[in-house]
């Protein structure tokens, strides 16, 4: 026994390999969750030459990105685009037959380029005009007149998942908007609001004509403290209730699936509750 601990510790680089060892595990317990910005920034150093020693790697071909290019600009003029042209295509995405389409386009005001408003604006000029009234309800009533309400017909006929963005901080907005929950999570509402995740003030929201979809997620980025976003919450609380983010949304859907439970656990050191993770269908 005393002649395999004097080998054990003449081996200078397992001796060194055992020491570090040792004190990453020490620091780590110590320093629990809460990791120092210098720690953390060499973290996601690390991080960061993992991904680019791994390289691309090959993709399912399962997800396809429909992109509003410069091509598309050139075609169909300066964004935003009419509602009525998004319609078009959003129908022709859903002839492919999707499982699900996520939409990262929030359509938070009315379409200026609507005819069905073009009288609202020059309503001065066509008053003297006979059947003005009359005829300006009958635009406004006709469908194929109001973009926002043929769009938002569309996005309903489909697998559609729409986009919210949100506010993290008070604005001073007099009535903080929030959207309607989608999924429903298993889970006491106490342990929820327990758990650590980001907390946000409103939210932005599609207006109520394009607002048709079954399901909505916040798709804000949050970059860390160099400006990169290497992370994004599947997450949210806002006004006490749980929100998903876009990702989660066009997961979950796509899948089939209605109802989630996050799984939390209490730490044995400091007693505070933190998110294991998502269960959904079998899924973890």
């Amino acid at each position: 026994m005393l002649q395999f601990t004097a080998t054990l510790f003449r081996s200078s680089s397992f001796t060194a390999g055992l020491v570090c060892l040792a004190a990453c595990c020490s620091i780590w317990y110590f320093i629990g969750h809460d990791k120092p910005k210098l720690l953390t920034a060499i973290d996601a150093r690390i991080v960061d030459s993992m991904f680019r020693l791994r390289g691309n790697q090959e993709t399912s071909g399962a997800v396809v990105i429909v992109d509003i290019d410069e091509n598309s600009l050139k075609e169909h003029g300066q964004w935003p685009w009419p509602r009525d042209l998004l319609a078009d295509l959003t129908s022709r995405i859903y002839a492919a037959s999707p499982r699900v389409v996520g939409f990262d386009i929030l359509f938070a005001e009315t379409d200026r380029t609507s005819p069905a408003r073009f009288f609202d604006r020059f309503e001065e000029l066509f008053r003297q005009c006979t059947d003005f009234a009359e005829t300006r309800r009958a635009l406004q009533a006709d469908i194929g007149f109001d973009p926002d309400r043929l769009l938002g017909k569309v996005i309903a006929g489909g697998p559609g998942v729409l986009s919210f963005s949100v506010v993290s901080q008070n604005d001073g907005a007099k009535e903080p908007t929030s959207p309607r929950p989608t999924v429903r999570f298993f889970a006491e509402q106490d342990e929820i609001a327990a758990l650590p995740l980001f907390g946000a003030y409103r939210s932005i929201t599609n207006i109520k004509e394009i607002s048709t979809s079954s399901s909505e997620g916040f798709f804000n980025l949050f970059p860390d403290a160099s400006g990169m976003v290497r992370k994004v919450p599947l997450f949210l609380q806002m006004a006490g209730s749980t929100y998903p983010s876009l990702a989660f949304e066009v997961f979950r859907v796509g899948k089939g699936l209605h109802e989630a439970r996050l799984v939390s656990m209490k730490t044995d050191r400091t007693g505070s509750t933190i998110v294991r993770g998502v269960q959904l269908g079998d899924s973890f």
